[in-house]
């Protein structure tokens, strides 16, 4: 039960990082359409400053995407290894409880239990 919280103590950072990326890329798309709409209002608008205003959108949702699914990819992984540890640690706590609900005796006494029942020699 103590080792549990150490073992996903981190997560929540990358698991923020996935969820906020895809967001942050929809924010640099908006502003890249800004840019571009911004252009065709001005006078003597030129093409290119459309198409740069929806590159810099394009760019920004593609960059979002991409870092949430490489973030993606590594939470998983790391999800995964927490719950296999998590199983492992359940099983060891079974096998021992299992073990010592079998043979009482077989269960370790603290130094002072062990002097007493030996007749405090």
């Amino acid at each position: 039960m103590h080792e549990i919280p150490k073992l996903d103590r981190g997560m929540w950072m990358l698991d923020t990082v996935v969820t906020l990326a895809p967001l942050l890329g929809l924010f640099g798309t908006i502003i890249g359409m800004f840019n571009a709409f911004s252009g065709l209002g001005a006078v003597g608008a030129v093409p290119t400053q459309v198409t740069g205003g929806v590159a810099e959108a394009l760019i920004a949702t593609a960059t979002g995407l991409m870092i949430a699914m490489v973030g993606m990819v590594f939470l998983n992984s790391l999800n995964n290894r927490v719950r296999l540890m998590v199983h492992q640690l359940e099983t060891l706590k079974q096998v021992l409880i299992n073990r010592f609900a079998r043979n009482p005796e077989a269960v370790p006494l603290r130094p002072a239990v062990a002097y007493a029942r030996a007749g405090g020699e």
